[in-house]
Order: structure tokens, then C-alpha cells, then sequence
């Protein structure tokens, strides 16, 4: 009985597996057994109700999301084992009195305070000597104090949305930094804080994503492998990123203004491993692509994808293409295209949808070593699969049966790649094939925003996105009808977009007097709540309100 619960019920699965691993996202089941507890997570919890005797001696990673808390809990201090606590999102934090704390937890590695209202970093940020990842996103910081010198450790800072216009000299006191994210910071001196980052000996990797320009002093960074300037909106690329000699992945990719022929040509001597393409605008891969002769990875995302230039194929170093979420309005034409690659090993379609690959003759992919086809919906492996000779396939994280991929690898010379775990257990019918699709959004990469809620006082919650949910007191009912007053998980996928509403499965047809019509909307919000390992719903007396923001036309 309890095997069959298991597959039947999802939820209790993953609820049974979390606590065998020492993952508890209840505080209730945390305090009734403190002994197993490896990582706790909790958010949105009542503050008050965070006091208990007893300590979590095993405890090595802490999550206190939006709890609307101040100051730590007491028996943090006991928690001798702990490594990483994420504080982000508690917007009355005072880092101060935490850091008084949790300076005496000797093996703390990781600190997250992101999304807190910080006006300033206290000095006695000095006292976390061993910490090696820190995380101040978006806080509204002017500055970061000399103090930081001291922290001899840190490998990772996470300045990014912040006010910061000049860092300080005594950041080149910490020599062991790797990586650095600047994101969205507009009003810094970009010139100062490069010359100052590139006196870090062990700097590899920087984020300068959502930024308005790029100065030439970027040829600062000279130590560089790994450089992000995803979702930036300046419209030329500077020449002397061409002097960054040991840069190996870029990523240019949602960054609408960039003329991507001309940033390309700046590219050419550049010893790039990987370059990371794409974007609402981008529709085709550009002829001049070919003059990146060192390039062995291209990653195409979010793209409508209409031609793929024959020039690719003098690119005798590309070893791995990859298109994540992108569209395809000639799947034919596309496969005829990729099958002139000859010198390609290795071909991913991640997040491109059950339809469009289908669609696709696999079997015209003569010399290809490896596919992937993970995150894409599939609930039944494509026919041209079945006559193609590629040795690997990876099948992983779809809605494939169990029973035909065993059957596909029996009959099948391929070695097939499959996490059976993730296959959808419960049969349903060939009629319910788009009720499926729009029911297993993370299978179809639609991952959704989760959110652990106080549903007695209710709350109003933004998502990445834009879209806010404001949910009324009391606004969730079980199955019985009865008000819901324990804790309700919300798992929310926003459609936002026409790539993301193509990628639900959701029907674009309706049919009024017997005719067909064309369904047109302004979004659309799927939301799942859970309490306790049930779903429940929403009181219809009691509606969530919400504030759209769209992409749709």
C-alpha cells in the first residue's frame, strides 16, 4: 500500500525521499526529529514560532526565506555543523546582530542576504574570516566597507542591483575571489571597479548582465575565462574585448540592441570555447559565425530559429550545438541543415517541445555521436528515433513510459540515457495528450516559482516575472470545503509570453456556433497549492487578485 501511494502520489514521494536525505521543509516534522536534519528550508513561516529547546546538531544548510524576521533564533549559535544560510528576502534583517552569531559556526562557508533593504554592511562583516561565498544581491548598497580585506577566504561576491560606484582598494586584499557578479548596476564606474578587479590573481569568472553599456576598459580583465553580458541593452561591443586573451565562454544571449554580426567580427581573436547566442530577435545564425574557428560549443536560447547558414560546417573545432527553447518553423529544412555537419559529436534540443521533435527525421543525422533531447515534454520517444544509428541518446527528464523505453533499449544498438524517476507513472489517454503537456510544466521546462505561504494572514507576492498574486486571508479551502490554516506550498507558472504558451501545450483554439476560432489572451496564470501533501484549492468566494505583466501581444 505504501509503494502504491508513492506513484499515485508524487507529492508524499518526494515528501518520504526529502526526509530520508535529511531535507525538511516543515518546521513541525524539523523539531520532531532535530537528530536527521541536514538542510532545513523554510519561508514565509510565522517568526515566533522558529523557538524550540533542542538544537539541530547535523544541520549543515539553513534557509529563512521571507519570514519577516530581525534578529537570528537562539540555537543557531549551537549549530556547530552549519555551512550555508540563506537570510535572503527578509527586508527588516539585521545583519548586524546575525553576523555577531554566526561568527562562532567555524566550518560557515556560505552567507546570502540578497533582497534584504541593506542601507550599509556592518564592519563586523570582518569576523566571517572563513566565509567563501557571499551574496548582498539587490539591497540598495552605496558602498562596501574596508573591512572586507579581512575576509582572506572568499572566493565568490554577489554585488549585483546595488548602488556601489566604486569598490574598495582593500578588496584586492582578497586574492582568492574567482567570481564576481556586477549585474544591473548602472550607476558604477565601470572603469575604476575593472582596474580594481583585475588586481584579483584568481578572478575567472564575472557577470555584467543587464547593463546599459560596455566601456573599453574592460580590457582590465585580462584574467578572465568566463564573462556574462546576458539581457544587456547597450548596441555596440567594444573592440578591446577582443584583447581578452584567456576568455573562453561568452554569453550575449536577450541582449535586443546588439548588433551580433558586428560584436562577432570583434571576436575573432578570441580563443572561445563556448559562445551563448539568442533572444526574441534572433532568427538566424549569421555567416560571419564561421570565422570563430576555436569555438567548440554553440548554445542557442529563446530564439525563433528559421536558417541555419551552410558556413557552419567550416567550423572544424564545433563539437556540441545546443538549442534551449527555441522554435522552429521548417523542422524539415532544419534537419537537412544540421545533417551537413559532419564534424559535429554531439546535437541537444532542450525545452523545444513535444511537437516540433516529432516532427524531426533523426535518422538523417549520419555522424552525430550523441543526442540529447532531456526537458522537452516527450511522452512518447519520436518514430525517427527508432531507424536512426546515433550510439547515445539521452532521453532523461520527460514523460516517457518506463515500459517503452526499456522496449526502445532492447531493441535499440544505442546506449539510452533515461532518469526513470522522473517518468510520468499514471496513464492517460492519446484524447488527453494537451491536458497532459499543460499539467508537467517543469518536464516542459516551464519551471514554476514556489512559494510557501501563511494562508491565515494571507500575502502579496511579486514573481520574476513582474506578475503580482495578492492573496486574501484565508483564501484556500480542502477538499471538504473546510478552511485551510496549515502551511499551502504555491507552485505558480506564469505564460507571460508567446515561446512560454507555446511550450504549455495549451490549446490556441476555441470553437463558438461550431466554428474554430483563434484564442487570444493577455496571459495566463497556472497556480497548484499544497498543504501537507494535498492539493487544495482556491475558496471561489475568497478569489486571488492579480497584476499581470506581459509579453503578449
Amino acid at each position: 500500500r505504501l509503494i502504491l501511494e508513492l506513484i499515485l502520489f508524487p507529492e508524499k514521494r518526494n515528501a518520504q525521499l526529502g526526509a530520508q536525505n535529511g531535507v525538511y521543509r516543515s518546521w513541525s516534522e524539523a523539531i520532531r526529529d532535530p537528530y536527521n536534519v541536514k538542510e532545513l528550508i523554510l519561508s514565509c513561516h510565522v517568526v515566533d514560532g522558529l523557538e524550540h529547546e533542542n538544537t539541530f546538531p547535523h544541520l549543515r544548510r539553513l534557509t529563512l526565506k521571507s519570514m519577516g524576521m530581525s534578529e537570528p533564533p537562539v540555537w543557531i549559535a549551537q549549530c556547530k555543523n552549519l555551512e550555508s544560510i540563506d537570510v535572503s528576502q527578509n527586508i527588516s534583517l539585521d545583519l548586524e546582530k546575525w553576523i555577531d552569531v554566526i561568527k562562532e559556526l567555524p566550518k560557515l562557508k556560505e552567507l546570502d542576504a540578497s533582497y534584504c533593504g541593506l542601507l550599509y554592511v556592518p564592519q563586523n562583516i570582518s569576523k566571517l574570516e572563513q566565509l567563501e561565498v557571499l551574496r548582498l544581491r539587490a539591497n540598495g548598497l552605496y558602498d562596501l566597507p574596508e573591512e572586507v580585506r579581512l575576509l582572506k577566504s572568499l572566493k565568490e561576491l554577489d554585488l549585483a542591483d546595488n548602488l556601489i560606484r566604486h569598490l574598495p582598494v582593500t578588496i584586492l586584499h582578497c586574492k582568492n575571489i574567482e567570481k564576481v557578479d556586477l549585474s544591473g548596476m548602472i550607476k558604477t564606474d565601470w572603469s575604476h571597479n575593472f582596474r580594481m578587479l583585475s588586481g584579483l590573481p584568481k578572478l575567472s569568472c564575472v557577470h555584467l548582465e543587464r547593463i546599459d553599456t560596455l566601456v573599453r576598459d574592460i580590457r582590465w580583465l585580462k584574467q578572465i575565462d568566463t564573462l556574462s553580458l546576458r539581457h544587456s541593452t547597450f548596441y555596440l561591443m567594444t573592440d578591446s574585448i577582443g584583447t581578452l586573451g584567456e576568455l573562453k565562454q561568452l554569453d550575449i544571449s536577450d541582449c535586443p540592441n546588439l548588433d551580433v554580426g558586428k560584436a562577432v567580427e570583434s571576436f575573432t581573436n578570441l580563443r572561445l570555447n563556448e559562445l551563448i547566442l539568442g533572444g526574441s530577435y534572433f532568427k538566424n545564425l549569421l555567416y560571419n559565425i564561421s570565422k570563430l574557428n576555436s569555438v567548440k560549443s554553440i548554445v542557442i536560447r529563446n530564439s525563433q530559429f528559421e536558417r541555419i547558414p551552410s558556413s557552419i560546417a567550416r567550423m572544424r573545432k564545433l563539437k556540441h550545438l545546443t538549442f534551449e527553447s527555441c522554435i522552429f518553423p521548417h523542422p524539415d529544412r532544419t534537419m537537412t541543415q544540421l545533417s551537413r555537419l559532419n564534424r559535429l559529436d554531439k546535437l541537444s534540443f532542450r525545452h523545444c517541445g513535444y511537437d516540433f521533435l516529432q516532427a524531426l527525421d533523426f535518422s538523417l543525422l549520419k555522424d552525430l555521436r550523441t543526442l540529447d533531447i532531456q526537458h522537452n515534454g516527450l511522452f512518447q520517444i519520436p518514430k525517427s528515433i527508432y531507424s536512426c544509428s546515433i550510439p547515445v541518446i539521452d532521453l532523461s527528464n520527460n514523460l516517457i513510459d518506463t515500459k517503452e523505453v526499456d522496449q526502445f533499449k532492447r531493441s535499440s544498438n544505442s546506449r539510452v540515457i533515461a532518469d526513470k524517476d522522473r517518468y510520468l507513472l499514471a496513464k492517460i489517454d492519446n484524447n488527453s495528450t494537451r491536458k497532459r503537456q499543460f499539467s508537467n510544466f517543469k518536464n516542459l521546462g516551464l519551471v514554476p516559482y514556489r512559494q510557501v505561504i501563511y494562508p491565515i494572514v494571507g500575502q502579496l507576492i511579486e514573481l520574476p516575472t513582474g506578475t503580482r498574486l495578492d492573496i486574501p486571508p484565508n483564501a484556500f479551502i480542502d477538499k471538504e470545503g473546510k478552511t485551510v490554516d496549515e502551511d499551502v506550498e504555491l507552485r505558480v507558472v506564469d505564460l507571460n509570453s508567446d515561446q512560454k504558451l507555446f511550450l504549455s501545450g495549451l490549446p490556441l483554439v476555441s470553437a463558438e456556433s461550431g466554428k474554430a476560432l483563434g484564442f487570444h489572451s493577455a496571459g495566463v496564470i497556472h497556480i497548484e497549492a499544497y498543504s501537507e501533501g494535498e492539493k487544495v484549492e482556491v475558496d471561489p468566494n475568497n478569489p486571488i487578485k492579480l497584476q499581470l505583466a506581459t509579453q503578449l501581444a
